[in-house]
């Protein structure tokens, strides 16, 4: 009896150093939730195609001051029922928004881009990029300074725009409905 008990000590005294012992190698863990940094030019991204995301100007004001420094507040929400990852998001929030704004003449029945003033961040040549996760019912807010409100001498009137966003991602293709604001 006294051996059997010697030896199941001898033996969990080995298990105990051999379980403990720790390896040399540095463990790599890589976050899902965009821990890891890429640079845009070395992904090889595939348009999202199946996908619920809407994109819509969150700021609640729609008039403003010419001379006036404004931030415009949009939001990406995952309306669907799974997750989406965004492998090419832009590590400068605001870099991953377009602007396009014309004066409101008429609704347009077709967004043709020449038609209209494009506010765009100048990105250096191979900005860093890294996941985002969206989940659903998830959102996230970009927010985009408007220099040419701030740049705009005052009008003897209200004038009246038309503005829409779109994402400036290779993977995804979205544009906001145009949405209409006034500088006076």
């Amino acid at each position: 009896m006294l051996k059997y008990l010697s030896y199941s000590i001898i033996i969990a005294t080995c298990a105990i150093l051999l379980c403990s012992c720790a390896s040399n190698e540095p463990e790599q863990r890589v976050s899902d939730s965009g821990g890891r940094k890429f640079r845009r030019s070395t992904l090889r991204t595939a348009k999202i195609t199946n996908h619920d995301l809407q994109l819509i100007l969150a700021s609640p004001r729609r008039e403003y001051y010419a001379g006036e420094e404004v931030t415009l507040t949009y939001k990406l929400t995952n309306r669907g029922f799974k997750a989406i990852r965004i492998y090419d998001w832009l590590q400068e929030n605001d870099d991953n928004l377009i602007i396009y704004y014309r004066p409101y003449t008429n609704v347009p029945t077709r967004f043709n881009p020449e038609e209209w003033v494009c506010v765009k961040s100048k990105l250096e040549a191979d900005p860093r990029c890294f996941q985002l996760v969206l989940n659903p019912g998830n959102s996230v807010l970009i927010k985009r300074k408007m220099d040419f409100i701030k740049d705009m001498p005052e009008p003897k009137a209200p004038v009246k725009y038309l503005i829409i966003g779109s994402l400036d991602l290779k993977s995804l293709d979205i544009k906001s409905d145009a949405a209409v604001f006034t500088v006076k």
